[in-house]
């Protein structure tokens, strides 16, 4: 792993959050993936009268993505990504990179997070099943092109139109 990048991610933390009770840093640069378009994502777990918030900031040219909270917030926020199914904070706090830990408070962020991964996302309606079913469907039938421009809207992996109709191709 290169550490340039890790060292940027500890002085954002130091300078941004001298008194933070913890920070993680995630995603690409914490994977050793950095790229020089790499975000810096950072997980920041502060005392308890601080305030829960997501910013975006740049710091040394990169574009940082800081994810705040208080140990209440991280377990609202944690609650809301499981109802959301989606696994945002829970994937940072679990795999990400410790760059900031007083007294163990990042160690112990990893435990539910990594409970929450672990248990995986809530089982879905029947209704709500049947309704993504037909979304995708309709999305899907070559004769509905916006039927295949909605779907870039709520499938993350279908980033424009022009992949999904080379992963769906016509006949």
């Amino acid at each position: 792993m290169n550490a340039a990048p890790v060292d940027r991610a500890r002085r954002i933390a130091c300078d941004r959050f001298p008194d933070a009770l913890g920070v993680v840093l995630a995603g690409a640069t914490a994977a050793g993936r950095a790229t020089a378009r790499s975000d810096v994502d950072l997980a920041v777990l502060i005392g308890d009268g601080g305030e829960t918030c997501r910013e975006t900031i740049r710091f040394e040219g990169r574009a940082v993505e800081l994810f705040v909270h208080t140990r209440a917030g991280l377990a609202e926020l944690l609650a809301a990504d499981v109802a959301a199914r989606r696994a945002v904070l829970q994937s940072m706090h679990a795999a990400g990179l410790a760059l900031i830990d007083t007294h163990g408070e990042a160690t112990r962020a990893r435990v539910p997070a990594g409970a929450d991964l672990r248990k995986g996302p809530p089982a879905l309606e029947r209704e709500t099943v049947e309704t993504r079913r037909c979304v995708l469907t309709d999305a899907l039938d070559p004769q509905k092109l916006r039927g295949v421009r909605a779907l870039t809207g709520v499938c993350p992996a279908a980033h424009s139109e022009q992949a999904l109709r080379k992963a769906f191709p016509q006949g």
